[in-house]
């Protein structure tokens, strides 16, 4: 059965969003026309990437123009003749990842994500070190002190409304209960400050000093 996104209510709830790593399941966005536009929950991060104008496919084949079923039997072609092909960037959702997966099976085709160097980062940290690693569900319902260490996590920008000064948590912990640190330089802190007005404690030192102060904690 083929549908297309007119097909689909004009109103949705509980949507989530793919723009952060908080992955926010709440937003409620309403689709007039294949305009999108969120109606409820949406931070900036969201909103941006939700409500960008979508661009008809431009595609090329040597520099001219060239229609969608011309560029992809092109690409087929290439791929065809190729021994070893690079599939880089790789800026795509769960279903595309899978269909590229399948190409470079098919194809010996070697996958380069965009931010490939910090993914071997923090893989040889794992390796080298092991990597003690948390949910977000974990931090919304055990932890009584948060620390952050050189971040101030605002790249997530609902990160402290649905995590840490969540109303309600599976072990009674309360919103005050729970204190913030923060370790570092230039760092934003004004959302540490509890829907109580309990301020964090902000320890400033220079980033390349945080080693020592932890040290020392």
């Amino acid at each position: 059965m083929k549908y297309s996104s007119q097909d689909l209510p004009a109103e949705q709830s509980e949507i989530p969003c793919p723009f952060c790593g908080l992955v926010c399941d709440d937003l409620v966005v309403k689709n007039n026309k294949n305009s999108l536009k969120i109606l409820k929950n949406g931070c900036p991060t969201a909103k941006a990437g939700f409500e960008k104008p979508l661009k008809a496919a431009d595609c090329k084949i040597k520099g001219k123009p060239a229609s969608l079923a011309e560029a992809i039997a092109a690409a087929s072609d290439i791929i065809k003749r190729s021994s070893t092909p690079l599939v880089c960037g790789l800026g795509t959702d769960a279903g595309g990842m899978r269909q590229l997966m399948h190409l470079a099976d098919i194809s010996g085709a070697v996958l380069d994500h965009m931010h490939g160097n910090a993914l071997i980062r923090n893989t040889l940290v794992l390796q080298d070190l092991g990597w003690i690693m948390t949910t977000m569900a974990e931090i919304r319902n055990r932890a009584d002190m948060v620390i952050f260490v050189g971040t101030d996590a605002s790249q997530y920008p609902r990160f402290f409304d649905r995590v840490i000064w969540n109303e309600q948590s599976m072990f009674k912990l309360k919103q005050e209960d729970r204190q913030i640190v923060y370790i570092g330089e230039d760092l934003k802190t004004r959302a540490g400050v509890s829907p109580g007005g309990k301020k964090p404690t902000v320890i400033k030192c220079k980033n390349e000093e945080i080693n020592e102060v932890i040290s020392t904690i």
